[in-house]
């Protein structure tokens, strides 16, 4: 692999692979570090440089986390207030055609250590019946559930945080 020395240094990155995309060769990269260049690690940190750095990084993440938390709360809101109003006129359609929404049902049960995803049976018979009643087409039911008006029609603006995803429930935790 052909060496390519980049003079003067202020880094402490030595031989690592740089691609250059319009060859489509790789080159190894070195350094040759002059005699005022600094190197980018904390080992040369006395302890007061390395408080103030460890205290920066702290107020960093601090503010990073404080801006996260405001803008995923801020996120659920929006989302929790999409998913009401989608709900109410759901139910002001079924209601139209005089069909109630049946209440909830468990989503999952478990048993012996499995857990089985049921089928919403008497949401399904209440939303066949009013397509069937209404003689709404399939297209149009879909935007009704998703929420779509015309005003609005994006897709995917109900997009839900995935929190059955071990993963994600964990990191939403503050």
């Amino acid at each position: 692999m052909p060496q390519v020395d980049i003079g003067e240094a202020r880094s402490t990155v030595i031989g690592i692979p740089a691609p250059l995309a319009q060859h489509g060769h790789e080159y190894q990269v070195t350094h040759r570090a002059g005699k005022h260049a600094r190197q980018n690690d904390d080992t040369h940190l006395d302890a007061s440089e390395s408080r103030q750095l460890e205290m920066a990084k702290a107020a960093f993440l601090q503010r990073a986390n404080c801006k996260y938390m405001a803008t995923f709360t801020a996120r659920q809101r929006l989302l929790d207030l999409h998913r009401d109003r989608v709900a109410a006129a759901v139910a002001s359609a079924l209601q139209h055609h005089g069909i109630q929404l049946p209440s909830t049902s468990p989503r999952t049960v478990t048993s012996n250590g499995t857990i089985t995803h049921l089928i919403d049976r008497e949401k399904q018979r209440a939303y066949s019946t009013f397509i069937r009643r209404s003689k709404m087409q399939l297209p149009e039911f879909v935007r009704l559930i998703r929420g779509e008006t015309s005003e609005d029609p994006r897709p995917n603006k109900g997009l839900e945080i995935p929190s059955h995803v071990e993963g994600w429930s964990s990191s939403l935790v503050g």
